[in-house]
């Protein structure tokens, strides 16, 4: 696979909304995805010296590291704000404000699971769990993100991510 900045482009477009989960802000999800870019350059330099060359890197591997670097980014940067105006004065839509009730780690699960379909093995190694641990953890979350949804629809509220 040839690695070029529009690899990066591309994975990045794919995952905003994905990052923008996690980080509710439009600012953090964007910096989020430079920086989780940034990890995987520096963590793949060798391959990335030479502009074109074509390195031996399978495209999904890429594209998991991709999402594990933003996923364990977006948890050191929750803890640092979790506590500030820029995420609690988030304006969430009434759509969204149910599952921006679910902690970063349930939320992160959802999105690939549910959201971009990927396989618990997948999913497991992006969070940095077990397959077992995953398994778990997405039925406990879709059992309290419906919980969550049936309330906020007896409260006028509307389903769904």
């Amino acid at each position: 696979m040839k690695i070029t900045s529009k690899t990066f482009e591309n994975l990045s477009y794919k995952y905003y909304s994905f990052a923008f989960g996690l980080l509710p802000d439009e600012l953090m999800a964007t910096q989020l995805l430079i920086d989780s870019v940034t990890k995987i350059s520096v963590m793949n330099r060798d391959q990335l010296k030479e502009e074109d060359i074509s390195v031996a890197l399978d495209p999904r591997k890429l594209e998991l590291d991709f999402l594990k670097g933003a996923f364990e980014l977006s948890k050191i940067r929750f803890e640092h704000f979790k506590d500030s105006r820029q995420l609690n004065n988030f304006d969430h839509s009434e759509k969204n404000s149910s599952f921006f009730l679910l902690g970063i780690e349930e939320r992160a699960a959802l999105y690939l699971k549910d959201k971009y379909g990927f396989s618990f093995k997948d999913t497991a190694y992006i969070l940095g769990t077990s397959y077992e641990e995953t398994l778990a953890l997405i039925h406990r979350v879709r059992a309290e993100f419906l919980d969550l949804n049936d309330h906020s629809t007896q409260q006028g509220g509307i389903h769904g991510l």
